[in-house]
């Protein structure tokens, strides 16, 4: 449970983009983890289904922070104090925030992706329970 707080902690205070993106993947493992180790019959099936729909999510805000921090400037750069203050062409900001907006939906409950959610809390056990729905 340290592992999963340190990466949220890490997640909320990181001024870079590429280590806000380590630290949200990292928070992952030790809730999958604890999904797939306690729980019903079923398990495994819901650990599993968690880990690829929030990784497969987290693809996309890895695309969108690689294009957020590699365009355009000779130097690239993921420092957030950088990035706010630069401009991008309005298709390039359209197609970072459909990518961005996958990504967090995955975690939100917006039905197509967020159908892990169910299954996770039905078969982990109730200490384990509150850890998906408290991360995100």
């Amino acid at each position: 449970m340290l592992a999963m707080y340190s990466g949220q902690i890490g997640s909320f205070s990181s001024r870079d983009l590429l280590l806000f993106f380590i630290m949200w993947e990292l928070e992952l493992i030790p809730v999958y983890l604890l999904l797939s180790m306690w729980g019903g019959k079923k398990r495994l099936y819901s650990a599993t289904k968690f880990i690829l729909y929030t990784a497969g999510g987290s693809i996309f805000l890895l695309m969108g922070a690689l294009g957020v921090g590699l365009y355009g400037s000779n130097d690239p750069t993921f420092n957030f104090e950088t990035l706010v203050n630069q401009s991008y062409p309005l298709a390039l900001e359209i197609i970072l925030y459909i990518g961005f907006f996958i990504a967090f939906a995955v975690k939100l409950p917006i039905i197509p992706l967020h159908t892990w959610l169910p299954d996770t809390h039905g078969e982990a056990h109730y200490s384990t329970c509150m850890l998906p729905a408290g991360m995100f």
